[in-house]
């Protein structure tokens, strides 16, 4: 409609060297161009683009803080033993070596503590569909 009311006021312009419709498709053409190139059109787009990426990562955030609620929880839910070892080594991000001289036990042990305690954190956060943590 609008094409045809954009014609209505500029026939005058109009010069007759083909076909009416031709002559309307161009017009509706370019105009469509015009729209795009135009400010509304960009800042539109922007803030389309600008708010869906903060939307995501507002959902992203806060699946992560769920996610790091879900297995602090479960390593608190550990036997000391083996939760003594996983926060040594992934929360403090002490070696096994240092894990091992300050609890005073051998280094085999507390890869036999980590371990059994990453199988016990598995089999307690398996029913949870895990997005960002948990990779395996």
């Amino acid at each position: 409609m609008l094409k045809e009311v954009k014609f209505y006021h500029h026939q005058k312009l109009y010069e007759e060297r083909g076909e009416m419709k031709a002559y309307l498709a161009r017009m509706t053409i370019n105009k469509c161009k015009d729209y795009l190139k135009s400010w509304a059109y960009r800042k539109i787009t922007f803030q389309h683009n600008f708010f869906a990426k903060q939307k995501t990562v507002l959902q992203d955030t806060l699946i992560r803080q769920d996610e790091q609620t879900l297995l602090d929880e479960a390593i608190l839910r550990l036997p000391i033993k083996q939760r003594e070892a996983i926060v040594y080594f992934y929360l403090e991000e002490m070696t096994i070596k240092e894990i091992a001289e300050l609890l005073e036990i051998p280094e085999g042990t507390v890869k036999s503590r980590l371990k059994k305690g990453k199988e016990l954190l598995k089999v307690d956060l398996q029913h949870i569909e895990w997005e960002v943590l948990f990779h395996g």
